[in-house]
C-alpha cells in the first residue's frame, strides 16, 4: 500500500469521526465520563477515551495510522463495557491462538514462575502458548530492563493495574503508555498464556 502524508490521513480520519458521531445512540461517547455520574470510573478504565479527545488527536496529527486511531475507537469499546459489565470481569487476550474473552477479575493472576494448573502432561497448544508468553517477557526485559515473576497466585486487581506492572516491570512508568497503540499491543494488554494468566 502506498503511503499517504499525514495531512492527507488526518483529513480521511476526519471524516470517518465525522460518520461515526452522526450514528444513532452515540452521545455517550463524544464526551468524557462524568466522574459524578461514575465515581468507580477510575477503578474500572486505565485508559479513558471519548470521540471528542479522539478528534484532538486527530487535529494534533497524533494519528501515524489508521490503526492508531481504530485502536483508540476500539478503547472506547473496552471501557464501555468494563464499566456496563459491572461485574469485575477483564477483557483477557490469550497467548497461542490470540482468542480473546471476558473473564472475572477473580480468576485472573498474574504472571509467575509456577503454573497455577495442575495438568500432569500438557497439551502442544498449552506449551506453545507458554513459549509465546516467555517470549513476550523477554521483549518486556530487552525494552524495560529485568521482568520480576509475582509470587504464586497474585491475585490480578483492575484498580492496581498501573501498580501491579510496575512491581513486574521496575522501570516501567505512564510514559511507556502509547495513546495510539492497539489496546491488545500495548504494556498495559491483559495477556493470558491459556489457561496460566500474564497480566501486562
Amino acid at each position: 500500500m502506498k503511503k499517504i502524508s499525514l495531512g492527507l490521513l488526518c483529513e480521511l480520519l476526519q471524516h470517518a469521526l465525522a460518520r461515526m458521531m452522526d450514528l444513532n445512540g452515540v452521545e455517550p461517547f463524544i464526551n468524557p465520563v462524568d466522574r459524578k455520574e461514575f465515581p468507580d470510573y477510575d477503578k474500572y478504565v486505565v485508559h479513558p477515551m471519548d470521540l471528542n479527545l479522539i478528534k484532538q488527536n486527530i487535529t494534533k496529527g497524533l494519528y501515524g495510522s489508521t490503526e492508531a486511531f481504530l485502536a483508540d475507537v476500539q478503547w472506547i469499546l473496552h471501557n464501555s463495557m468494563s464499566l456496563n459489565i459491572g461485574s469485575g470481569q477483564v477483557d483477557v487476550r490469550f497467548f497461542g491462538a490470540h482468542d480473546r474473552a471476558w473473564v472475572p477479575a477473580k480468576d485472573c493472576f498474574l504472571y509467575s514462575e509456577k503454573d497455577p494448573n495442575n495438568f500432569r502432561t500438557k497439551r502442544q497448544d498449552l506449551l506453545d502458548s507458554i513459549q509465546e508468553a516467555e517470549d513476550h517477557i523477554r521483549n518486556i526485559s530487552k525494552k524495560f530492563g529485568k521482568f520480576v515473576h509475582p509470587p504464586f497466585k497474585t491475585q490480578f486487581e483492575p484498580s492496581k493495574l498501573n501498580e501491579q506492572i510496575k512491581l513486574m516491570v521496575r522501570k516501567f512508568n505512564n510514559r511507556h503508555i502509547n495513546r495510539q497503540a492497539d489496546p491488545g499491543n500495548t504494556v498495559l494488554s491483559y495477556k493470558l498464556s491459556t489457561p496460566r494468566p500474564l497480566i501486562v
